[in-house]
């Protein structure tokens, strides 16, 4: 309404400062007000814009959104989903979706405006949002501009129309499509209209490549490397250091091998003396962050982006000289988390990779008195009361004092792909207790085969914050995992030192987990992190059981 800004402006700063002006009310709140001050002014002016409007005429209703060919959930299941919409149990929304959609049901059309609204500001949650919307995702689309992500349902089809004439949205689905679809015709539909893009949308558009990247690609990547935006050539650079027999990982390679020399079983490291025109093409950053010299930062990007065949497992026991062997334990999480990224995250039932896993000692970990478990009783090992920093290893010996050992013998380059090899550098960095830098640990444990992570974590228990070791993994975890996680969690009480890995659990236990004995045991009436996992536990059973 006209002119209410203006009194809330004067209410607030007072008369002398904002002097109140009527000329911009309503005729109607004028006409009334007389020869009242502001607060009548403000007074009337409320109540007009309380009491409605004239309805509009002569509009063209909107068109009726096409119907659905899914049925229903019960009305259980509704009712849920309207809970968790209005804000109880948000952190179950995404599963509730996956399980209906993948068990064929439906979601009611009235709870589609609130569930584009939660996805709005919410990327993760938008394509399921837009699967739950089905048909009158479009329809939906056109009538909020902020509900414009649900145009991408449109590029589902292979309109080019889309491609040459959509807005931002339906562009990249398009573009990604395409991608999945027939790689090389993306990237020429590209290579096109390259020269007219924004820098951003170069760099967004760029990013697709990671679906299906393939060395039929290298050459347009290398002329990203040259592109005028920063941004672009940083992805260039990122696609290409991920790319088997690339001739960047040659170049990298090649850079390697001229600063670092195994010499009578001593890494000896040369740090480059200046950053190259060559080497500033192919990515690396000339700013060092804080905490790390420029030219051993230098060196760690060389190490990070140089392909894991060309380097060896065996340096990882060396001693190093020329630098802190922080650096190159950082960069090598680097390398194997870049490789590793190149195949889906590890799920129950993935073959275990070569060389074994990390196992507890004989006779199983105990927990201080407690059969096997994940920590002793007075908190997470790695959190209160431990000397390991969260996130990261400890001590170098720690791995040997908690027994870990390996089923198989050492492992070692051999011919294997990229993402057995990534899982083995992994594998050999947690054994290790390696330095692993910005990254998070469960970044190297979720390069490991499923199975391995119960036993792995185990193993770690003494060395890393657990509940930030697993909080970093896929969900759901593993049944192993989950009951092992569970079952210590049934054992400690209501210590305050166990509710972030409890708060993690609730939401990352698989379905047939969800019954564990835990959820039988009192809880009292308490609002404490026992009572809040069961409370989860037993929501997302009943979500289950209604929608399966």
């Amino acid at each position: 309404m006209k002119g209410w800004d203006g009194l809330v402006s004067s209410v607030l700063l007072g008369t002398d400062r904002r002097p109140a002006n009527f000329d911009e009310l309503p005729e109607y709140v004028r006409e009334r007000l007389g020869d009242g001050g502001l607060l009548d002014a403000a007074a009337l002016a409320t109540v007009y814009k309380r009491a409605g409007r004239k309805p509009l005429r002569e509009l063209t209703p909107v068109e009726p959104a096409g119907g659905e060919d899914r049925p229903l959930p019960r009305a259980a299941a509704v009712r849920r989903l309207a809970a968790m919409l209005g804000g109880f149990q948000t952190v179950v929304l995404g599963e509730w979706l996956r399980t209906a959609d993948a068990n064929g049901w439906g979601v009611p059309p009235e709870q589609l405006p609130a569930l584009a609204d939660f996805a709005r500001n919410r990327a993760e949650y938008r394509p399921l949002v837009i699967t739950a919307a089905g048909r009158r995702a479009r329809w939906l689309a056109e009538l909020n501009p902020e509900w414009r992500f649900l145009q991408a349902v449109d590029a589902e089809g292979n309109d080019p129309g889309l491609w040459t004439h959509g807005n931002a949205v339906q562009r990249r689905a398009w573009l990604l499509g395409l991608r999945r679809r027939d790689p090389s015709a993306a990237r020429e539909d590209l290579a096109e209209v390259w020269p007219n893009e924004s820098a951003a949308t170069r760099a967004d558009f760029l990013g697709l490549f990671a679906e299906g990247l393939s060395l039929a690609d290298e050459e347009f990547l290398e002329t990203g490397l040259d592109d005028r935006s920063r941004e672009v050539r940083r992805v260039a650079a990122r696609l290409l250091a991920r790319l088997p027999g690339a001739r960047y990982g040659v170049r990298m390679s090649e850079r390697l091998h001229a600063q670092l020399v195994e010499s009578q079983g001593v890494l000896a490291v040369d740090l480059p003396r200046s950053l190259t025109a060559s080497m500033e093409r192919d990515g690396l950053d000339s700013a060092n962050p804080e905490g790390i010299g420029k030219r051993a930062w230098w060196f760690h990007q060389i190490v990070a982006n140089t392909p894991l065949s060309t380097m060896d497992l065996a340096w990882l026991k060396l001693p190093v000289e020329g630098c802190a062997p922080e650096v190159l334990q950082s960069a090598w999480t680097e390398a194997a988390i870049r490789e590793g990224a190149a195949r889906p995250p590890a799920a129950p039932g993935e073959a275990p990779g070569a060389g074994g896993g990390m196992v507890p000692p004989r006779g199983g970990i105990t927990a201080r008195g407690t059969t096997t478990g994940v920590a002793g009783d007075a908190g997470p090992a790695g959190g209160p009361g431990s000397g390991a920093a969260p996130g990261r290893a400890g001590g170098s010996d720690a791995a040997g004092e908690a027994g870990v050992g390996r089923t198989g013998g050492a492992a070692g380059v051999g011919e294997v792909g990229g993402a057995e090899l990534a899982s083995r550098w992994a594998r050999e960095l947690l054994l290790g207790n390696a330095h692993t830098g910005s990254r998070n640990p469960a970044e190297l444990l979720r390069l490991l085969p499923a199975e391995e992570w119960a036993q792995s974590v185990n193993a770690l228990r003494n060395t890393v914050d657990v509940a930030e070791l697993v909080g970093g993994l896929p969900v759901p975890w593993p049944a192993e995992l989950g009951r092992m996680v569970l079952d210590q969690l049934g054992k400690v009480g209501t210590n305050r030192a166990w509710a972030r890995l409890a708060s993690i659990a609730a939401r990352a236990v698989p379905p047939d987990v969800l019954d564990h004995p835990i959820t039988r045991d009192p809880s009292g009436d308490e609002d404490t992190w026992r009572r809040r996992l069961v409370e989860t536990l037993t929501f997302r059973r009943e979500m289950y059981e209604e929608l399966t």
